[in-house]
């Protein structure tokens, strides 16, 4: 598992490192001049939406857990109430 989290961040500073340099040439290109802008928080910007989207898939697993036992819960109280009244 941590591997695989190690993994997916290399992949992302690789991307935004390989992105980082065409952002900046065509913001240059857009200005007019040389200067450095927003184009630099490339990197920091995908590795905010990984986290982003990590976070989301996990609070999207708890969420479908805790229905799931809800769910489990209610079958076992009806079954045991039925089964009570024969």
């Amino acid at each position: 598992m941590v591997k695989k989290v190690k993994d997916k961040y290399l992949i992302e500073l690789i991307a935004g490192a390989l992105l980082t340099p065409l952002a900046h040439k065509l913001a240059t290109a857009e200005r007019g001049y040389r200067a450095f802008g927003g184009e630099i928080l490339t990197i920091p910007l995908l590795l905010i939406l990984v986290l982003a989207a990590d976070q989301i898939g996990e609070i999207a697993k708890e969420i479908s857990e805790i229905f799931s036992e809800e769910e489990e819960e209610e079958w076992t109280e009806e079954k045991a109430s039925s089964t009570g009244r024969c």
